[in-house]
């Protein structure tokens, strides 16, 4: 029997280490999200993740992955394997996997991401058996409500029941996009001690049809183009965005930017890195965030948490600036030639 991935992203400890694992579900968002919950039930410290292997279904040899499952790791004691998508892969060597499911390699983890697992095949049957089947399906809107209420825990915030409608009403049934808005209405309504969200703030700052503006600032910004990034900055306000909001906006995709940098100054693979650090997979975020990481420099990456927090001081009263001009001076800074 399966269970649903909103369920383990609420409730983590539901999750019981098997020898394989089958998320399955058109929605990527939860698909990676539960292969991260299993990461982290598998390996209990940060440095046994020595002995995790995350690769594309389409391009992985099945006698590699068998080989890596079957070889103790020197450096952790668990070995994971991790396949996304893996429905090719599935399909070309459904034999093999069956006849694995019956005799996994003890101490190891098999994890494959699919768009589609029939529950009439023979292998499903067999993970239902031996391993655990994660349903990763594109949820319906009352299911969102609840778990954007369950979800804003992990931002360290709280949400209104009529705040948590509203913004799936707003954003629509997508958990990658709602887990977004969340972050960033969770660091728009800090007061410095805690974080509430209610109906009015969502109606404030979530405005689904502007994330492409905001996003094109962002890259624009730290590209170094800040004549068209400032030009970004005056057409979002003057259509009645909050600076404030703006700038939550901009803080959930430069966190993610310095964690990524900080992962590949650990000489984590630049799309592993920025895959682990929240950012879609598609090869052209990939190449705009090295971009930006290039024109940034490794000491502003490092930065940016404390360069945020100084703006979101600056915009909530500690400094005699207009918010508009706390905004400008951010993407002024940005966009300053790399100095390292």
């Amino acid at each position: 029997m399966a269970i649903l991935a909103l369920d383990l992203l609420k409730k983590p400890d539901i999750l019981t280490i098997k020898p394989i694992y089958v998320v399955m579900g058109e929605d990527a968002f939860l698909r990676a999200e539960s292969i991260v919950a299993i990461e982290k039930l598998t390996f209990a410290e940060d440095s046994e993740r020595m002995g995790l292997t995350k690769k594309s279904g389409d391009s992985a040899i099945l006698a590699d992955v068998l080989d890596e499952l079957a070889t103790q790791s020197f450096f952790s004691p668990k070995r994971m394997v991790a396949l996304d998508p893996a429905d090719a892969f599935i399909t070309k060597h459904r034999a093999e996997l069956e006849k694995y499911a019956q005799r996994p390699c003890q101490g190891s983890v098999l994890v494959l991401a699919a768009k589609l697992f029939p529950a009439s095949t023979k292998l499903y049957k067999f993970v239902d058996s031996v391993g655990l089947l994660i349903d990763a399906r594109p949820p319906n809107v009352g299911e969102m409500v609840s778990w954007v209420m369950g979800r804003a825990a992990l931002h360290q915030t709280k949400i209104d029941r009529d705040a948590a409608v509203l913004m799936t009403e707003l954003v629509g049934p997508e958990a990658g996009l709602l887990d977004q808005e969340l972050e960033k209405l969770a660091i728009a309504t800090h007061d410095g001690k805690k974080s509430v969200i209610k109906r009015d703030d969502v109606a404030r700052y979530v405005h689904s049809g502007q994330a492409d503006s905001v996003w094109n600032m962002i890259e624009r910004a730290t590209t170094g183009n800040s004549a068209q990034a400032l030009a970004d900055l005056d057409a979002l306000i003057s259509s009645g965005e909050n600076p404030v909001g703006l700038l939550a906006a901009m803080s959930v995709t430069l966190r993610k930017l310095n964690h990524a940098g900080l992962l590949r100054h650990r000489k984590v693979e630049a799309q592993e890195a920025f895959r682990e650090a929240g950012f879609p997979g598609f090869q052209k975020v990939i190449d705009a965030g090295i971009a930006q990481h290039r024109h940034l420099g490794p000491r502003r990456v490092n930065d940016l948490p404390g360069v945020l927090i100084q703006a979101d001081l600056d915009l909530k009263g500690w400094s005699d600036l207009t918010p508009r001009t706390v905004m400008e001076r951010l993407i002024v800074k940005l966009a300053q030639p790399r100095q390292d």
